[in-house]
């Protein structure tokens, strides 16, 4: 009898066992069907934009956007701290000669090192928009400390924005008139 006992003993606890060793190896099958379905996603997404990834799109804007980012950063410090002495509109117009000159090589760089359409340098001169708008109005959120600069973090990025489309448009149209690009 007590070797009855024992028997039903080891055979639940094998069931248990088993069950246990079934739940474990369901939990890993659900883990790892997850991380393929994240991995086949992502994939997806990354490269829905026009067939490349955002690293792709990063490597074209990044340089020319910090030259940006640095020519504005050292020409509101050197205004601030009185190294130069501008106007307002003259400094308009040196951060917009700053900007649509590092927009430009943006553009020329995704149309002729990159070889993109049309499609894939609006978004490039987009990006590389919203990059630099957005890194800009928080070093004048930080170094100003004023009201406007908030607003300015949707702002600066709009303009920005503005200006690379326009410029897009113009090198396109300029490159395809001298049959650069086809």
């Amino acid at each position: 009898m007590a070797d009855l006992e024992k028997d039903e003993e080891t055979e639940t606890d094998e069931l248990k066992t088993d069950q246990t060793d079934f739940e474990y190896s369901q939990a890993n099958l659900e883990v790892t069907r997850n991380q393929t379905n994240y991995q086949e996603i992502s994939h997806k997404l990354s490269t829905i934009i026009e067939g490349h990834d955002f690293f792709w799109y990063a490597k074209i804007f990044l340089w020319p956007s910090v030259i940006i980012i640095i020519g504005e950063i050292l020409l509101e410090i050197s205004i601030r701290q009185q190294l130069l002495s501008l106007s307002e509109t003259t400094l308009f117009f040196v951060f917009l000669l700053l900007s649509l000159g590092g927009f430009v090589a943006i553009v020329l760089l995704s149309f002729l090192k990159f070889k993109t359409n049309l499609n894939q340098a609006i978004i490039v001169s987009l990006s590389g928009a919203v990059f630099t708008g957005i890194i800009i109005s928080f070093f004048q959120l930080i170094w100003y400390r004023a009201l406007w600069t908030i607003f300015n973090l949707i702002g600066l990025p709009l303009l920005m924005i503005l200006e690379s489309l326009i410029i897009v448009l113009l090198v396109y149209s300029v490159l395809k008139i001298i049959n650069i690009k086809k």
